[in-house]
């Protein structure tokens, strides 16, 4: 593979790597609400099959649901175990999504208890008392509020950082050094994706752009005359402008302290 295949190929990487990131924490994101609509659609589901009549369930399921047979066994065990999930999740066990959360409870023995049909002489599955239902819906909204409102914070510290505002306000009820140590990450995740950048930029520029193969005239000639030239030019001014501080920044902060981390 020649440089110049691998120049592009540094540029592309450092894009990709920007644009995985931001799918990650939206993932991140998705799958904990994910898990959440299944723990309160399982809830639900055993609420309808509580009023079903004996029977009747495989063919109000096939007329009602849009899901599986599988999917709606696996939504009423979350439903059934919710507690031991969010006792795993404040020990500290990463169960973020539905997948997780099954594995998690395969590995278990079922605890006995009122979701627990062998506990019950008759078979029967005690039903959610309304009381009960209301609790699970409003710890799942809960959540979701909570998972809504860091996705807000995240978003609020990264428009901040990107304007270099020296001391932006804290969302509402934030304590104040929550708040420093958002700004703190954030400025890390986007010194890192900037690097990413700069990585394959460098890279780009250093194989592509020889000074010694054409003079300024030269090249200056053949810009005005291509298509679009006018638009072409604005672009780079804007983009030499915009390296030209990074290069500024980047020499300030070497003088200032030559022996710091590299990367």
């Amino acid at each position: 593979m020649g440089e110049v295949e691998r120049a592009g190929e540094a540029e592309v990487l450092g894009t990709l790597a920007q644009q995985i990131n931001e799918e990650h924490r939206a993932a991140f994101k998705a799958m904990v609400d994910t898990l959440n609509h299944a723990v309160v659609a399982g809830a639900l589901l055993l609420e309808a099959k509580k009023l079903v009549k004996h029977g009747e369930w495989g063919a109000w399921l096939e007329e009602n649901f849009e899901g599986s047979d599988r999917t709606t066994r696996d939504y009423m065990r979350l439903a059934r175990r919710r507690g031991e999930i969010e006792e795993a999740k404040r020990q500290g066990s990463a169960i973020l999504s539905i997948s997780g959360a099954l594995q998690y409870l395969g590995q278990k023995p079922r605890p006995l208890g009122w979701h627990n049909i062998s506990s019950h002489p008759e078979g029967q599955r005690q039903p959610l008392s309304e009381e009960q239902r209301r609790e699970i819906s409003a710890e799942v909204e809960r959540e979701h509020r909570e998972s809504l409102a860091k996705s807000r914070i995240w978003e609020q510290a990264n428009n901040a950082t990107k304007k270099g505002d020296p001391d932006p306000a804290p969302p509402l009820d934030m304590p104040a050094e929550e708040w420093r140590n958002t700004l703190a990450l954030v400025e890390e995740t986007r010194v890192r994706d900037a690097g990413y950048l700069m990585r394959g930029v460098t890279n780009h520029l250093s194989r592509w752009l020889d000074p010694d193969k054409f003079r300024p005239d030269e090249a200056g000639k053949a810009l005005a005359r291509m298509e679009g030239g006018e638009d072409l030019i604005a672009a780079l001014s804007n983009r030499v402008a915009w390296l030209t501080r990074v290069v500024e920044e980047a020499e300030q902060r070497l003088d200032a302290d030559p022996m710091q981390d590299r990367e």
